[in-house]
């Protein structure tokens, strides 16, 4: 995907993130009674960002929990009893969402959700009008005609993120939403340039971690592409354990917090060791720096994130999923009760929920020279002789994107990369 930024100067760095979120419920093992029993306080997007990338798969994953609890105030509209009271766990302060909302020349945050349903279902006017003084908008569709349908939500998001977003559903990924009576979509779009450019290219190692059926292995390598600064201001502290940094954008109050182990973990959820309190803890210790030496591996994760699965897959799925995030899949029952959505308030079928995310870092600017390597040979990222202190992400690492007047414990995006 190609951003073109205009104003007559070349952007150094660009961060690019993509939410696309559908939404439903499935049958719920665990009682909803339960799962409120457990959940007694506020719940912070970190945390359920934490839990989101701990469960993942991949090695690489992302997800924007902001994104997700935006999802969750639309539904908590139409939501009476213990579905709404647990959805209430999961939401942000008035003046977190006053703040996020925020306009800037230089930063651009964009998060669109809206709800669909099959023309046979009227919406009532309550819910019609409360969800549209939010900003949330719904509509009706002939639903027995999947592909008039898909069209018209793909013909929607694109228009409305201005051509970003050209085919929210594929044709083959569209038919398990469209069977049950009721979709939510939702897309977010984030926008920045950095402070200070990293306007160079350069090719490095990249040290993974070693394999897991052999955890005593050494971790192969690969060479990846950097984009890098010898000049950046920024927020740096070490430690024998790691190397945390928090980069600036041109709009100061959006930073980027990488966390860099400086030995890969050797373990099968390897960022269960940064809890919310740690990484609080970490971001609190952070000191201003006016010259730190940056090399950030160029990458793109793309990843989707299931918040209800079929009943067959919660047993193979249990071991690896925890904390809040397996809280939250209780959520979902079949049917379930939105007594506030329709003028029939019997139950509904939900759409399953699933956020599909991308996240990218990319660089415009000069590209640094190549040079003939020796055969065998593997590219080095060239450090600054005269920086205090050098940064590269030569290896996995946990980042967060926040607001600096929010804190972490509501970052706009939480991933790893590896």
């Amino acid at each position: 995907m190609r951003i073109e930024i205009a104003a007559g100067a070349v952007v150094g760095a660009i961060l690019l993130l993509f939410i696309f979120i559908y939404t439903g419920c499935q049958r719920s093992a665990t009682s909803l009674q339960e799962t409120l029993g457990q959940e007694k306080q506020l719940v912070s997007p970190l945390e359920l960002g934490l839990d989101v990338v701990n469960s993942a798969y991949a090695p690489s994953s992302v997800v924007s929990p902001v994104a997700f609890y935006d999802l969750f105030d639309l539904m908590r509209i139409g939501a009476e009893g213990e579905i709404k009271q647990l959805l209430e766990q999961y939401q942000m302060s008035f003046d977190a969402q006053a703040q996020i909302k925020k306009s800037s020349s230089s930063a651009y945050f964009l998060r669109l959700s809206d709800v669909w349903a099959d023309i046979s279902r009227e919406f009532s006017s309550w819910y019609g009008d409360t969800i549209n003084s939010c900003g949330y908008m719904f509509h009706s569709l002939p639903w027995e005609n999947a592909e008039d349908a898909m069209s018209s939500i793909n013909g929607w998001i694109d228009e409305m993120t201005q051509g970003e977003l050209p085919d929210y559903f594929s044709r083959e990924g569209y038919q398990p939403f469209v069977e049950s009576e009721v979709l939510f979509t939702n897309a977010a779009k984030f926008i920045a340039g950095w402070k200070h450019p990293l306007n160079k290219y350069e090719e490095g190692v990249f040290h993974q971690r070693p394999d897991m059926d052999n955890p005593y292995a050494e971790g192969t390598q690969r060479v990846e592409t950097f984009v890098s600064n010898s000049s950046c201001e920024g927020w740096y502290a070490e430690n024998e354990n790691e190397q945390v940094l928090a980069l600036p954008y041109e709009d100061a109050a959006y930073r980027l917090m990488i966390v860099l182990p400086r030995n890969p973990i050797q373990a099968e959820r390897p960022w269960e060791a940064y809890s919310h309190d740690r990484l609080k803890e970490l971001e609190a210790g952070l000191q201003k720096v006016s010259s730190i030496d940056v090399h950030l591996v160029k990458f793109r994760t793309t990843e989707n994130v299931y918040l209800s699965v079929p009943e067959s897959e919660l047993e193979d799925e249990g071991a690896n999923i925890t904390g809040v995030f397996a809280n939250l899949r209780h959520l979902f029952t079949t049917p379930a009760s939105y007594p506030k959505m329709f003028t029939e308030p019997a139950a509904i079928d939900l759409a399953p929920i699933m956020q599909e995310c991308m996240f990218e870092i990319t660089a415009e600017g000069s590209v640094s020279e190549e040079n003939a390597l020796p055969e065998g040979a593997l590219p080095e990222v060239e450090l600054s002789a005269n920086a205090a202190h050098s940064f590269v992400t030569d290896r996995p690492f946990l980042y967060i994107l926040y607001r600096e007047d929010l804190g972490i414990d509501n970052a706009l995006f939480v991933g790893s990369y590896e």
